[in-house]
């Protein structure tokens, strides 16, 4: 039985697709759902976070905003603990792998390693 050979990531709809399919992740995990307002406020948002990977991953799009004053303001209301971004950081590479391998499903997982350090870093969790 061989194992399932799985696209590498290439446009914005599978960009969106990987960011659908973690987000639902986020919001139903114990750990990491109580750091959302609401499942509606976040669906709300997932354009802008595609756009935010789309940026990162295909060079495309039109992301502006600055991803650690959105973080700060959480952290704020609810302060981040080291294993929220260890959990984070496990949630994206399994929904990575689930639906894509190769160059660029690398280049997420290695990029995503690099947001947790510096958001962690940022909030003051730094290692």
């Amino acid at each position: 039985m061989g194992r399932r050979v799985l696209p590498d990531i290439q446009s914005r709809p599978q960009v969106r697709a990987l960011v659908e399919r973690f987000y639902l992740k986020l919001l139903t995990d114990d750990r990491l759902a109580p750091f959302f307002d609401s499942p509606e406020a976040v669906f709300e948002r997932l354009p802008l976070v595609s756009a935010y990977w789309d940026q990162l991953l295909l060079q495309q799009g039109s992301y502006r905003r600055h991803t650690m004053e959105i973080h700060a303001a959480i952290d704020r209301r609810r302060p981040f603990e080291a294993a929220d971004f260890s959990r984070w950081l496990e949630l994206f590479e399994r929904t990575v792998d689930e639906l894509y391998q190769g160059r660029l499903a690398e280049r997420a997982k290695r990029l995503a390693r690099r947001v947790a350090d510096h958001m962690a870093g940022r909030v003051g969790l730094a290692e």
